[in-house]
């Protein structure tokens, strides 16, 4: 069975793969320019490193943040598709799309 690629369909695509890359663009800048060394934003990046990273997983408060931001995630997210009739993929789901 083959599947007819009209006009329509391609927009479609097209539309569903811009608002994919308007959300994922952002995060692959940030991680990118976490990893140079400079303290201030330089393109093209003269290296790399983890003192960001380091520094963020070294802050308590940052990981209180995260932690609870963690540990509230699964229950909100299992609140908001309840559903009678239960399935696996409820429970994936809200993990898979969760920041």
């Amino acid at each position: 069975m083959s599947r007819r690629h009209d006009a329509g369909h391609i927009a479609y695509l097209t539309l569903n793969g811009a608002i994919v890359a308007f959300l994922l663009l952002p995060i692959a800048v940030v991680i990118i320019f976490a990893l140079n060394p400079t303290p201030y934003i330089a393109f093209p990046p003269v290296g790399v490193t983890l003192r960001w990273f380091i520094k963020f997983f070294s802050s308590a408060e940052f990981m209180n943040a995260l932690w609870l931001s963690l540990h509230k995630r699964n229950p909100v997210a299992r609140a908001n598709t309840w559903d009678p009739l239960w399935n696996w993929s409820k429970e994936i789901f809200p993990i898979l799309i969760s920041p």
